[in-house]
């Protein structure tokens, strides 16, 4: 058959793994930030990262190799977003008072490929399916205004003590 005139949006991708298993990959509009259970508006981009801070403990012992113990964890989430003057107003508000605000990094449960035009309610809302949370302190909060193009801002929360993984779904 010849289909002519015809989209379909595939939100999530399988992928056949060895041994004949499934998996779904997540697309990158799914997958959102939300600060107090709110996504940040006009959202395009997200970065989460991890890591492992680590101390050298090489010894005689161990010849021309390094070895290293793994003295604790770090993460910072940033998001780039196109110019909403309610949000940055908020946003600024949040980093000069220098708490810490609740953060979620998950796929959004009610994500629909229309937009947010075409769900219930007025708001993307944090899903369980893959679901990081935390706290975290606004480090820095960017705007940038290129001639003859949107305006946007980008903002950096770096993170206020453990990000847990919901185990739920």
């Amino acid at each position: 058959c010849l289909f002519t005139n015809f989209a379909f949006v595939i939100t999530k991708i399988f992928i056949y793994e060895k041994m004949g298993q499934i998996s779904q990959t997540v697309r990158g509009n799914e997958l959102m930030l939300f600060k107090a259970q709110k996504s940040l508006a006009c959202a395009t981009s997200h970065t989460l990262n991890l890591t492992v801070n680590t101390t050298d403990v090489a010894h005689k012992d161990v010849g021309m190799w390094q070895t290293s113990v793994v003295t604790g964890y770090a993460w910072e989430v940033s998001s780039d977003n196109l110019m909403v003057v309610a949000e940055y107003k908020k946003l600024f508000k949040e980093l000069i008072a220098g708490a810490p605000v609740e953060l979620d990094f998950a796929i959004a449960d009610n994500f629909n490929v229309n937009g947010i035009e075409a769900i219930v309610g007025d708001a993307w809302t944090p899903g369980t399916e893959l679901k990081l949370t935390g706290k975290a302190v606004i480090t820095a909060l960017n705007i940038n205004s290129p001639a003859g193009d949107n305006a946007t801002y980008s903002i950096t929360l770096k993170g206020y003590g453990p990000l847990t993984l919901s185990e739920e779904a």
